[in-house]
C-alpha cells in the first residue's frame, strides 16, 4: 500500500466533488471565487506516532468543504440544497467513492453536519454552506 500524500488528498477530493455535484472545486482556498464553487478552507490533522516513528496508515486530515453562491441571487439557492442532500451532495460523492479514487489506505466520509450562512471571501459577502469532509490515510 502505498502511503499518500496531502497534495493528492486535496486533488482527489476536488475531482470526486466536482464530477458527483458538477461544481468546480478547487484543491487550495481562493483568493477570489467564480460562484458557484466549492474550495477547502482551514485544516487539521493529526498523525500516530509510537517511538518517534509515524503509524502507517494512521493520518487523518478534517477539511472543511465551503459552496458558496452569490449572496444578492436567490436563484443560486437551491445549489447550496443541492450539495447539503441528495444524489449531487458532497456526502453522496464521498460515500460513492470513499478511497477518493485512489485505492486502498485512503478512506473518507462527511459525518452529516453542515453549517450555512455568509463567507467573506477577498472582501466579497458570499453565500454559502460548509460540509467537514475527514480523511484518514
Amino acid at each position: 500500500m502505498a502511503l499518500r500524500t496531502l497534495p493528492e488528498i486535496m486533488e482527489a477530493l476536488a475531482g470526486t466533488i466536482s464530477v458527483t455535484t458538477g461544481i468546480r472545486c478547487r484543491q487550495r482556498p481562493p483568493r477570489s471565487v467564480n460562484p458557484p464553487e466549492s474550495f477547502p478552507g482551514s485544516r487539521q490533522g493529526k498523525a500516530e506516532t509510537c517511538d518517534g516513528e509515524e503509524i502507517a496508515g494512521s493520518r487523518s486530515v478534517t477539511i472543511p468543504v465551503w459552496t458558496v453562491v452569490s449572496a444578492t441571487d436567490e436563484s443560486q439557492h437551491q445549489t447550496i440544497d443541492q450539495v447539503i442532500a441528495g444524489p449531487q451532495s458532497i456526502a453522496a460523492a464521498v460515500s460513492a467513492a470513499p478511497d477518493l479514487g485512489l485505492g486502498e489506505g485512503v478512506d473518507a466520509a462527511v459525518d452529516g453536519e453542515w453549517a450555512e450562512g455568509e463567507i467573506d471571501v477577498a472582501g466579497t459577502t458570499y453565500w454559502g454552506v460548509r460540509i467537514d469532509v475527514e480523511v484518514f490515510y
